[in-house]
């Protein structure tokens, strides 16, 4: 990833952790859940795009990126759905949904 930070100069990570929850017999698995002491906009900080030229250029889905659906996989599709449109939006790109709405607008939490 090293020449693709050189794009973002004003942003840089400061840590970086990894796991391999999939690979443990004992979990199998793992899914995000915001501390108790976390701010209320958790999800919302953790969504915001990396902006550069006024242009959203790294965006974040995942289902710890949802307010609404936090830690679920109805979270993580929706959420992949909004950065979509959030990019789509940003390049002034328009899709035809052939269902006339969004798809995914009847998932529950």
């Amino acid at each position: 990833l090293a020449p693709f930070w050189r794009l973002l100069p004003s942003w840089r990570p400061v840590a970086v952790h990894a796991t391999s929850w999939t690979a443990n017999p004992l979990f199998g698995g793992s899914y995000s859940y915001p501390r108790p002491a976390a701010p209320a906009d958790a999800a919302d900080r953790l969504a915001a795009p990396l902006v550069c030229g006024g242009l959203p250029t790294v965006c974040f889905a995942g289902e710890a990126t949802h307010t609404r659906c936090f830690g679920t996989v109805a979270g993580a599709m929706l959420s992949g759905e909004r950065e979509a449109e959030r990019l789509l939006t940003a390049w002034d790109m328009h899709v035809e949904d052939p269902e006339g709405s969004r798809h995914l607008e009847h998932l529950e939490c």
